[in-house]
């Protein structure tokens, strides 16, 4: 609709800016045309606006997509690292069983060795007092035969026999005994052996459970300073703080983040003799040292981010002013008519 087609009362209607109090006052042109024009400036100013605010809307949600996408990335590799915590603790629990098989397998064919020497040897002494035994009963019945003139011979190796036969008893009572006494003493080693192997699984254990706390904290203080970032993006929208301001959140920010850097730094305690430790401990480093990699670009980014804040910040007061400017002469030039 234009000026042309309808007659607008640029004094009485309301929103619609005007340089003269009536028609009959001339201000150099037609007062139709020249709300027209007024009309389609603020209008044009409108849309500047509309669309400042629709890129700046854009902007904080690219970037809200950008910190959850940050957020599953650090969730992804502290599952990472949670799963090979749980490989190793795996591994640990199949080597202790593997360990303590090969312990029962060691006693096991120790025992049967010393079961088959001990079996051996009572075998042995078992026959050769049989013998002593037939030979006694043979002399015996030739002592029965012959009891003339060699009853004395006979009674006296008769007497020999038997002192050689409780000798032969008494050596075979202390191979026993010494027997269950080395038996014993394995026995004993080998449960000093799976106390060790208990005590040595179970500080392991520990250990890598204080390393899953400690890379635990880490992962707390990182999500820490991600939500401290979405707060002052948020607080940067809806509230467009002075210039100082903004330059001491990113001063607090980079205090926080440059400490968190600092706990990320802090090494692992250091395993000497362990090629599997080494190895883990390695790939948990390299898996932090892309997390500051990423701290760092993130950084990086929101600073140039917030000075592009900034400057749209300073385009949009700048142009606010220009139009104040204008409308405050309009309303003098007006007022002057």
């Amino acid at each position: 609709m234009t000026a042309s087609s309808t007659c607008i009362d640029t004094y009485n209607t309301p929103g619609v800016l005007h340089c003269c109090q009536a028609i009959e006052r001339d201000c150099g042109g037609s007062p139709e045309t020249y709300s027209e024009k007024l009309r389609l400036q603020l209008a044009s100013l409108a849309q500047r606006f509309a669309g400042f605010k629709s890129s700046i809307a854009e902007d904080t949600r690219r970037r809200r997509l950008l910190e959850e996408e940050r957020y599953k990335q650090l969730h992804h590799a502290l599952q990472a690292i949670e799963d090979g915590i749980a490989v190793e603790m795996r591994k640990r629990g199949e080597a202790r069983k593997m360990l303590e098989s090969l312990a029962k397998k060691i006693a096991t064919e120790m025992l049967e060795r010393l079961q088959a020497k001990i079996g051996k040897h009572i075998a042995h002494l078992t026959g050769a007092l049989d013998h002593l035994i037939t030979r006694c009963e043979e002399l015996e019945q030739g002592v029965n035969c012959l009891k003339g003139e060699h009853a004395s011979k006979l009674l006296r190796q008769s007497a020999e026999l038997m002192a050689r036969c409780r000798a032969t008893r008494a050596a075979f009572e202390a191979e026993v005994l010494s027997r269950n006494e080395r038996e014993d003493a394995a026995g004993n080693k080998l449960e000093e052996l799976l106390k060790s192997l208990d005590s040595k699984v179970e500080s392991e254990i520990a250990a890598r459970h204080q390393q899953v706390a400690a890379v635990r904290r880490d992962v707390g203080l990182l999500l820490r300073f991600v939500l401290f970032d979405a707060c002052v993006r948020w607080l940067l929208y809806h509230h467009s703080k002075a210039s100082a301001d903004l330059h001491g959140l990113k001063y607090d920010t980079l205090h926080e983040l440059t400490l968190g850097m600092v706990l990320l730094c802090t090494p692992f305690p250091n395993y000497r003799g362990d090629q599997p430790r080494e190895q883990f401990h390695t790939f948990v480093k390299e898996e932090l040292g892309e997390l500051r990699e990423g701290l760092t670009a993130a950084m990086r980014a929101r600073e140039e981010a917030d000075d592009e804040i900034l400057q749209a910040i300073n385009e949009y007061t700048t142009a606010l002013q220009r139009g104040l400017q204008n409308v405050s002469g309009l309303h003098t030039i007006s007022s002057v008519l």
